[in-house]
């Protein structure tokens, strides 16, 4: 008697938790935000800054650092050889994805600030965050966050956009006195889930495409970065260069460098390009070591120069 009434408490419990876990989905499904204001509110729309009087060159890094809650193995240790990697680059600006672990973000943005890479900004959005952050030697005088409206299902357990509200996050940058770079960082819905989803990352570069040239404002050059989750050729991808008449400055597989202003004011350079990869020792003992991540990051030498 015992042994059924036990067998029948643990299915009432599984069916309870079932049940709750359904209504806490649903519940933040209903609280799911994006942060950043309103852009359009921006000064600078209003009024401008000039133009950039002297060509700058700016060292630029996006890397998918694939940081996720209990679905990554070794956070700790690769997140540490991560940071110390990416200082070692001394880059300028640094834009992350799937950095959803604070503290784990903390550990690089620790390591870059050794190197004078001392601001940082997230885009908390959706039920588990954005993933996208921005590490910054320059300041950031703003910040806006688009999330995407459309991005993937509930119930989709092999993909799981739905459950990260990605979009596509802007970090203003001041350079100098008076002189600004728009740095743009998404990641967009993968291609795991059912083939049902797939049109939404259609939806989600024709609104990308639509902040960035609503964003933007006179004379300010930009760089769009991050996990597009589409490579050339691809309607999407091709979507995004008709669209925006971008330069391309730096790929591998899905994951992009561009570069882009309003007029084609600006011009583009790559002067330098790698890949930024390495492993990270898991084990002292035996030596054993992983990748960083699946993806490998993109570091470009981006000369900037007024037309």
């Amino acid at each position: 008697m015992l042994g059924a009434n036990m067998a029948r408490f643990r299915l009432l419990a599984a069916w309870l938790s079932l049940t709750v876990g359904l209504g806490l989905a649903a519940g933040c499904g209903l609280l799911r935000f994006g942060v950043g204001g309103d852009y359009a509110q921006s000064p600078l729309l209003r009024v401008p800054p000039p133009r950039w009087p002297a060509a700058r060159t700016v060292r630029v890094v996006t890397f998918n650092i694939k940081d996720l809650y209990w679905l990554s193995e070794h956070r700790g240790p690769r997140m540490a050889a991560l940071g110390a990697l990416l200082a070692a680059a001394e880059p300028d600006v640094v834009c992350l994805q799937e950095a959803f672990v604070g503290g784990d973000v903390a550990t690089i943005a620790e390591a870059l600030a050794g190197v004078g890479v001392a601001h940082a900004v997230d885009f908390p959005a959706g039920v588990v965050g954005s993933g996208l952050c921005v590490l910054s030697r320059f300041p950031v005088a703003e910040r806006y966050f688009l999330k995407f409206t459309r991005n993937g299902a509930m119930l989709d357990t092999r993909g799981g956009d739905w459950w990260a509200g990605k979009g596509v996050a802007l970090a203003r940058l001041q350079v100098a006195p008076g002189e600004f770079l728009d740095v743009y960082n998404t990641h967009m819905i993968c291609g795991l889930g059912p083939a049902d989803l797939h049109w939404h990352r259609q939806a989600q570069v024709r609104e990308l495409a639509s902040f960035v040239v609503g964003a933007a404002p006179e004379n300010v050059p930009a760089l769009l970065m991050g996990d597009f989750n589409c490579w050339g050729g691809t309607p999407e991808f091709e979507f995004l260069a008709r669209a925006l008449r971008w330069q391309p400055l730096g790929s591998r597989w899905v994951d992009h460098v561009c570069g882009w202003s309003h007029g084609d004011g600006y011009r583009f350079t790559p002067q330098a390009r790698q890949w930024v990869q390495g492993r990270a020792v898991v084990d002292e003992q035996t030596g054993q070591s992983v990748d960083l991540s699946d993806h490998a990051g993109i570091l470009v030498d981006v000369h900037i120069v007024a037309r």
